[in-house]
């Protein structure tokens, strides 16, 4: 178990919940550090193999399945093709009444023209300026009105074809998926259909010696926070330590480890890193056969 889930679960005054960053934070290290996330093996089984630790379950068959998406695609584009013919139908009925209302002022502008006439018949001086400027108006909006009616009407011509072929398609799918086998035996069907399972063995190994590397570096890190004290960027400088390259000789009966950090580091970081070397020396050899020795390089690093 990682270190950050210990100590989350440590604190019981707080509900785990309350913890809940700390998780993901330590989901997101593991994956970027540590690789939790890679497929380990590509081995695996045919599900034939390991049907018996499966239980069973009827499912929809592929055939099923397959006509049921085509009908419900069908279905979809009908629904779309009926709503849009609806609306052609809303605006035929206000073109109809646009006609009428044309129509009916048609008729007054008619009516108007005879009386200029029978004006101008008895001698009588008409002013026509203004009934010529209706006049012209009127003929625009007639020309307008009539390509419009042209237009509605081709639209909704296509849209009682689109109407009659969807449904001439989408009749004998409905009668097929009326037919065709519905449920099957799940199992029944990865068996037939050949399919693989991967072996998570390998992974789960890997994962456990991930997970086991994570809470060695907390640890080592917790150690070090306490002597560098400085959080902005000692996990960071940790981690670069053990990436490092470094030297490894036995001299005096001892094991000299050198670790050669890259970059140009003040002298506090070096004395935190020589005091958390030391102390891991210290441990080390208490525990060796042979004494050892860790210490930080400094300089070219010679090979």
């Amino acid at each position: 178990i990682p270190s950050a889930y210990l100590g989350c679960i440590g604190k019981k005054q707080f509900p785990i919940s309350f913890c809940r960053w700390l998780q993901e934070n330590d989901f997101k290290y593991l994956i970027k550090h540590f690789g939790i996330d890679q497929l380990t093996s590509r081995d695996n089984t045919s599900f034939e193999a390991r049907a018996d630790g499966f239980s069973d379950r009827p499912v929809e068959s592929p055939e099923y399945r397959e006509l049921k998406a085509k009908v419900t695609s069908l279905e979809g584009r009908l629904g779309r093709a009926l709503v849009a013919l609806r609306k052609h139908d809303k605006n035929l009925q206000s073109h109809r009444l646009e006609r009428a209302r044309l129509r009916h002022k048609l008729e007054k502008m008619i009516e108007r023209l005879r009386k200029h006439v029978d004006a101008l018949r008895a001698g009588k001086t008409v002013n026509a300026q203004h009934l010529n400027e209706e006049l012209a108006a009127l003929k625009r909006a007639l020309g307008k009105h009539h390509r419009q009616a042209k237009s509605l009407t081709e639209r909704g011509k296509k849209l009682i074809e689109t109407v009659a072929a969807i449904e001439t398609e989408l009749f004998p799918l409905e009668r097929d998926l009326c037919d065709a086998v519905r449920k099957q035996s799940r199992c029944h069907l990865l068996i037939t259909g050949d399919y693989r399972l991967l072996d998570p063995r390998k992974k789960s190994l890997f994962d456990a010696l991930r997970v086991t590397a994570s809470n060695m570096f907390r640890n080592l890190a917790d150690r070090f926070r306490a002597i560098y004290n400085d959080h902005r960027d000692d996990h960071a400088l940790l981690r670069l330590l053990s990436h490092c390259p470094g030297t490894f000789e036995v001299r005096n009966a001892q094991v000299h480890i050198g670790l050669w950090l890259p970059g140009r580091h003040p002298r506090y970081r070096q004395r935190a890193i020589n005091t958390l070397l030391r102390e891991l020396s210290e441990e080390i050899s208490r525990e060796a056969p042979m004494p050892l020795r860790l210490q930080l390089l400094t300089g070219q690093l010679q090979l």
